[in-house]
Formats: C-alpha cells, structure tokens, sequence
C-alpha cells in the first residue's frame, strides 16, 4: 500500500506528465540529439520508478507450495521462490498460519504468517520438452476459440497456450 501512496511515486508521475504537456502538446519539432537527451531523461524517471517499486518487494516472496510439515500451529513448506527472471526456480523455507493449495500461487511476507492467494491469472508451465519452466500471464478469452489465453515472454516458440475458461470461473466471479 505504501508503494501506491508513496509521494515519490506520484512526483516522478507529475514529473513525467510535465515533459509529455510540454514536449508533446505544446513544444517544437525537434532534431535527433533532442530526442536522444528526453529519452535519457525519461529512463531516468523510469529507472527511479523501478528503484521505489523494487525496494517494496524485498520483503515479498512468490512461491508455489511443494512440501509442507505441520508442527505447534505452524506449516512450514518448502517452496519455490518464482521471483525471478528465469527458471529453474530456487527453494525457500516458508513458514505460515494458514494451509496453502500446493496448485496455487501465493504471495507471503517475511515475519508474517498469512499467506496471500494470488488469482489464476499468473501460471508456471513447464515447456514442452520438460526442459524448462516459465511465467505465463492471462491476456483475455480469444475470440476464436472461446479459451482463456496466456502469454509467456521467456519461452518464442512456445509463447501463448490456451485452457477452458471454466477453470477460471472462481477468479471471475471473484473480480465481479
């Protein structure tokens, strides 16, 4: 919640906002060595976004349960951590108050115990060849096929796959 409220986040916004009115609205053509120094101007901006945003999520993990044990109240998973930008993904120790669906991926903080179940719109899928695992992101129910589509942008040749849109009717219904 900090993240989204944060003034720092809405100053390099407004920050943005003012070069966009003024450059893009209100401004003159300009040759290629203006538009290379906005450009780096704009990464800056950018570059500062990724910076607040990654502090935030120091504390977070992204996990898919695999074992679990439970002792005194407490179950503790050994899980895969999916914070990252490839696969193979590494095994953390999580510890938690609430049971958590080993087909389910979850969001757990360190130092609290309530695991936070993310909704399908987010799979790992192994490739083809069992070679390799990826992120893919739900992208809408196409068209064509009436199936929900997700998209991967680790794996080219195996980019996009589709499921029932049933298997996501909890999610729906939960997003209203």
């Amino acid at each position: 919640m900090w993240m989204l409220t944060t003034s720092k986040i809405y100053n390099i916004l407004f920050e943005v906002a003012e070069y966009r009115n003024k450059w893009e609205g209100h401004g003159p053509i300009v040759d290629s060595k203006e538009l290379q120094k906005r450009l780096e101007i704009l990464r800056g901006c950018l570059h500062e976004s990724k910076k607040i945003i990654s502090e935030n999520y120091k504390e977070v993990f992204l996990v898919s349960p695999l074992k679990t044990a439970f002792t005194d109240g407490i179950y503790h998973y050994q899980a895969e951590n999916l914070m990252t930008s490839r696969a193979p993904f590494k095994t953390v120790e999580i510890e938690t108050k609430l049971p958590m669906d080993s087909t389910k991926k979850y969001l757990v903080y360190k130092g609290q115990y309530i695991p936070i179940e993310l909704l399908q719109l987010v799979d790992i899928v192994e490739s083809p060849e069992k070679e390799q695992q990826a992120c893919y992101f739900y992208n809408g129910i196409d068209r064509k096929s009436k199936k929900a589509h997700y998209i991967s942008y680790h794996f080219s040749k195996e980019a996009e796959y589709y499921i029932e849109p049933s298997k996501l009717e909890n999610t729906f219904k939960f997003l209203g």
